[in-house]
C-alpha cells in the first residue's frame, strides 16, 4: 500500500502511553468472563493504535445493525487495510438485549473489513446507558 492512501486515515489515533493504559482499563473489564486485560496487553507494544466508536441511531424502520453499517459507511474514515490487529466490542443494554441474528450480522461485517482474520478479537458487553442502541467499538493497531 502506498503512503498516499495511508495519510487519509483520520480515525481517532491513540498516541500516548496514558491513553493506551486507559484504553486497556476501559475495555479490559467489559469482556464477558474473558481476561481482557491480558488479551489487550499487546497494545502496549503497538506502534499505532486507533479507536473508532459507532453507535446505532436507526432511521425510521431501520434495524440497529443496519444503522451501524450505515454510520460506518457514511461517517467513518477508518481504513482497516492500514492495520494488522483488531478488537471489536459490541455493547448493548439488558433492557434491549442483543439478538443472536444481530450479533451474527455484526460479526460478519467485522470479519469482512479485516484483512487478516487470525488477529481479530470480538466480544460483547452490557452497557445499560445505551438503552435501545448498539455501540460498536473498533480498536485497531499495527
Amino acid at each position: 500500500m502506498d503512503n498516499k492512501n495511508k495519510k487519509f486515515d483520520v480515525s481517532n489515533k491513540i498516541v500516548g502511553r496514558d491513553e493506551v493504559e486507559r484504553l486497556i482499563e476501559d475495555y479490559g473489564h467489559k469482556g464477558s468472563g474473558l481476561s481482557m486485560e491480558e488479551k489487550l496487553g499487546y497494545l502496549r507494544n503497538e506502534k499505532t493504535i486507533v479507536k473508532v466508536r459507532i453507535i446505532s441511531f436507526p432511521l425510521s424502520d431501520e434495524s440497529r445493525v443496519n444503522a451501524i453499517l450505515r454510520e460506518y459507511k457514511d461517517y467513518s474514515q477508518f481504513k482497516p487495510e492500514n492495520y494488522t490487529r483488531f478488537v471489536f466490542c459490541l455493547e448493548y443494554s439488558m433492557s434491549h438485549p442483543l439478538l443472536m441474528d444481530e450479533e451474527q450480522r455484526v460479526r460478519d461485517f467485522c470479519s469482512g473489513i479485516c484483512p487478516a482474520e487470525d488477529k481479530v478479537l470480538f466480544y460483547t458487553a452490557e452497557n445499560d446507558s445505551l438503552k435501545d442502541k448498539l455501540l460498536l467499538t473498533i480498536i485497531a493497531s499495527r
